[in-house]
């Protein structure tokens, strides 16, 4: 830092991500504008991004306090937020969630590209706002004013009416008239996982491993996930599995793990056959685990 102060330059080559963003931290706070913008454009650089990714929570939570208050680190801001329109469910399932500041929680549901359903973001801001076990008069009138500057910012017109009823309906009492009436679409369309067990995230995690990559997809799935077989809908006989599915490749199985929360499964490209005749082999066959996010390879025989 002082040889910035007194030189003028400053070299990164030999500095750890981890000093950089702390110098960026000190910057900013010391009003060096030059510096910061510098610092910014460093560490999105694609080489310096992925250690931005896994310590996603700290330089969230630093980035948007100091945004609001300085609006300086509109580099990283804009960085976090595609990251968050993309996957949402790195900040609404995060443990810092419900400790968000409001202005940072207000910037994420005004993201017109959030990929994330109308009625998820409405549990979200319920979430944040309080969560009482019996609801009171008092408590709806300090939900009202804890949320009043969110509310106005939820796409209540991109609910189903089945969701209006389900989720808005018991919250009546929040809101005022002509609340949402000049906001605009998502621009995003959220691609329709028909699954109550993987996410659209999840999704474009194992199409990168059906392919493959080195790296896991971050938008725009090169393959359309069809639910064929539902086990609370057809039931979890195997007989039921293979009737449905005869002579369909291409298949991926998940169950999630009552205690643990686990997602496991396996993806099959061959055809399913009814007949049973035979054994087929193939190596691009594979289970998997979800949470570990531990792939293991085997092979049909």
């Amino acid at each position: 830092m002082s040889k910035y102060i007194y030189g003028g330059t400053i070299s990164l080559e030999k500095l750890e991500n981890s000093i950089i963003f702390d110098l960026l931290t000190s910057s900013n706070e010391l009003g060096l504008d030059e510096l910061v913008e510098h610092l910014q454009t460093h560490l999105v650089n694609t080489n310096n991004a992925s250690w931005l990714k896994l310590n996603f929570a700290q330089v969230y939570q630093t980035a948007s306090v100091n945004f609001f208050k300085l609006k300086n680190l509109d580099i990283i801001q804009k960085f976090c937020n595609n990251i968050i329109a993309k996957h949402p469910n790195t900040i609404f399932e995060s443990e810092k969630f419900i400790s968000l500041p409001e202005d940072t929680l207000i910037s994420i549901i005004k993201l017109d590209d959030l990929q994330l359903d109308e009625d998820k973001i409405w549990d979200y801001v319920i979430q944040w706002g309080t969560n009482p076990d019996e609801w009171t008069s008092d408590d709806f009138l300090a939900l009202k004013t804890t949320l009043k500057n969110c509310l106005p910012h939820v796409r209540y017109f991109n609910m189903s009416s089945e969701k209006v009823l389900e989720k808005l309906w018991p919250y009546l009492q929040l809101f005022e008239p002509k609340l949402c009436a000049t906001l605009p679409t998502r621009t995003t369309p959220i691609p329709s996982i028909p699954s109550n067990i993987i996410t659209n995230e999840h999704a474009l995690e194992l199409s990168s491993w059906i392919d493959r990559k080195g790296t896991t997809f971050t938008e725009n799935n090169p393959y359309e996930f069809k639910l064929l077989v539902r086990g609370s809908r057809d039931g979890f006989d195997v007989k039921t599995i293979y009737n449905i599915c005869d002579k369909i490749s291409n298949t991926i199985i998940v169950a999630k793990v009552e205690d643990t929360g686990e997602i496991i499964g396996d993806y099959n490209p061959l055809e399913i056959r009814n007949n049973g005749n035979g054994w087929y082999s193939s190596q691009d066959s594979f289970v998997f685990s979800l949470k570990t996010e531990n792939l293991k390879k085997f092979h049909y025989k």
